[in-house]
């Protein structure tokens, strides 16, 4: 009888969730204390690559500021500024965004 966690695949799985889970608490632990501003950031960060992505996606958004990206100054002034007339789609062109849009509306409609 096949017992699936004595499996190899499934202990080196669940040791790695062991290490990532001791690695998250003592990182937390660190994460929170400002007396070392020596440290490295990410230091912090997983070894997993996928984890690691989606830690310093959310710290880029934590950190997100109008002033730290890399918008032009056109930009920012369509961000506070943003026009005020009907927006003109080319049937053509757009043709994937307006069916999109009219998707969205029905969809809508049916929920309400």
């Amino acid at each position: 009888v096949y017992n699936r966690l004595q499996d190899p695949q499934i202990q080196l799985e669940r040791g790695s969730l062991d290490n990532l889970a001791l690695q998250n608490q003592r990182s937390s632990e660190d994460f929170g204390n400002d007396d070392d501003d020596d440290k490295d950031p990410t230091a912090a960060y997983s070894q997993v690559e996928d984890v690691r992505i989606a830690q310093q996606f959310i710290e880029a958004l934590k950190n997100a500021d109008i002033n730290n990206g890399n918008l032009s100054p056109d930009a920012v002034d369509n961000l506070f500024n943003p026009p005020e007339y009907p927006l003109e789609l080319d049937n053509e062109v757009n043709a994937d965004l307006i069916e999109c849009l009219r998707w969205c509306e029905r969809c809508r409609r049916e929920a309400c």
